[in-house]
């Protein structure tokens, strides 16, 4: 809406308390008249425009609240799916745990299973070689047992030594 510009009441204030002349304040008038025109804005203009100024602010703030409680359940999502991802790896590292332990257990019961079956057959051979030993050293007499003692000493060390590889070789193997 524009406002009403008196042209005749603006030029006769010019002559009458400035001193202008008549074709001074007709020209003056005419042309403040011809500049301003319509661009003034009244009161009203002024109250529109603060008005729709202030319902754009309002829609700015209610796009920003709505942005904002949509990036607040973006992230609770977000957290939510790394929380699950989080378990589901807990979950999986246990699971991990839990089998190489049980793998640890049971290569620990077939490595103590088959010391005690080396262990059981060398006792049985060590008593087979000593009644063997035993029975040779009476036939052949005092001198023949003295001899057999010095070889059934050394037959136990090879024993030994051949258990010793034995037992390295499945320690190695298991």
């Amino acid at each position: 809406m524009a406002v009403a510009f008196d042209t005749l009441k603006a030029a006769q204030r010019l002559r009458d308390e400035a001193g202008f002349s008549e074709q001074q304040a007709s020209v003056l008038v005419t042309t403040l008249a011809e500049g301003v025109g319509e661009n003034l804005a009244t009161k009203a203009d002024i109250e529109a425009m603060h008005q729709a100024t202030q319902a754009s602010i309002e829609a700015v703030r209610a796009e920003m609240q709505a942005s904002d409680e949509r990036t607040q359940l973006a992230m609770q999502a977000s957290d939510e799916r790394m929380e699950a991802a989080i378990a589901a790896v807990q979950a999986a590292m246990q699971a991990s745990e839990e089998r190489t332990q049980a793998a640890m257990r049971a290569s620990d019961e077939r490595t103590q299973l088959a010391m005690q079956a080396l262990e059981e057959r060398t006792q049985l051979a060590m008593q087979a070689l000593e009644e063997r030993m035993q029975a040779a050293m009476r036939e052949q007499g005092q001198s023949l047992k003295l001899y057999l003692g010095r070889l059934a000493v050394g037959g136990v060390g090879i024993i030994l030594a051949s258990v010793g590889i034995v037992a390295a070789i499945i320690l190695t193997a298991g």
